[in-house]
């Protein structure tokens, strides 16, 4: 299975995925919530995931600012796709439907950097 995520469900995601990491082919999270936001940074992983796994992250996302995007992208060992000032990545900041976000993470060949 693959898991696409968003915002406080890439959190939920990381937290379910050590549970369920043998089953998981592959991770897409994109603009994940800071944990601290929630009180529950000590449940979230910080270890790398043994499967492929994409963080993609905005340079001015009021949840997860950048700088911890790549925090949490090296912690686990994931590959972080720069969006820009691409805001929260929601419809909000004037995203709809994500066509693209199948073709590189969903396909197999996503890698770990």
């Amino acid at each position: 299975m693959w898991l696409l995520a968003h915002s406080f469900g890439c959190l939920a995601s990381v937290v379910a995925a050590r549970r369920l990491a043998d089953r998981i082919a592959g991770a897409l999270l994109v603009a994940p919530a800071r944990p601290d936001k929630f009180g529950i940074t000590a449940r979230i992983p910080d270890t790398p995931f043994p499967f492929p796994t994409v963080l993609a992250a905005s340079r001015n996302d009021p949840w997860m600012k950048c700088l911890s995007a790549a925090y949490w992208a090296d912690r686990w060992a994931a590959r972080l796709v720069d969006l820009g000032e691409a805001g929260h990545v929601n419809t909000e900041s004037g995203h709809g439907p994500w066509p693209d976000s199948n073709c590189s993470a969903t396909s197999g060949r996503a890698r770990r950097s």
